[in-house]
């Protein structure tokens, strides 16, 4: 659902906007349950499944591993614009296979967006207050921009 304003479609019992490359949505992961890395190993498949793993930048990609198959959502919070560990830690976790979504929360900037969706982000997590500041416009053509890094014009891409 896209929309020119974050306040004008979306629930308002929602705080959260969820940007992708087409916009804005509601946060479809509001209602999951929370899930920290020290629960994957108690709690069921079927939970780990439907929950949103919380993680931040600092966590180990490979105290994960076991259970990264049963996971589907996940969630990298950044403290503030300058952390650039959620980039590294979604990057790994693409590298070791991991088939789900990840979403970004926090810290993260329009300015920052494509990169976080070229390190394997799906979408980023606004407060409403944070997506009234910029509007969906900027993140969609920030997005559309995607193969116009400075590495891959001179050649220097993977």
């Amino acid at each position: 659902m896209t929309t020119s304003s974050p306040n004008a479609d979306l629930s308002p019992s929602v705080d959260r906007i969820v940007v992708t490359e087409t916009g804005f949505q509601l946060d479809d992961w509001h209602n999951r349950p929370k899930l920290k890395p020290s629960d994957l190993g108690v709690v069921k498949t079927q939970r780990r499944s439907y929950g949103v793993l919380i993680l931040d930048g600092g966590q180990r990609v490979e105290d994960l591993t076991p259970w990264l198959q049963d996971v589907t959502a996940v969630e990298i919070g950044f403290d503030n614009a300058g952390d650039g560990r959620g980039f590294s830690l979604a990057k790994q976790l693409k590298a070791l296979g991991y088939k789900g979504s990840i979403r970004a929360s926090g810290g993260i900037h329009v300015d920052q967006f494509r990169h976080a969706l070229q390190c394997g982000f799906d979408a980023v997590i606004l407060t409403r207050e944070a997506a009234s500041r910029m509007p969906e416009q900027h993140w969609i053509s920030t997005a559309s921009r995607l193969g116009a890094s400075y590495q891959s014009r001179l050649g220097l891409a993977n």
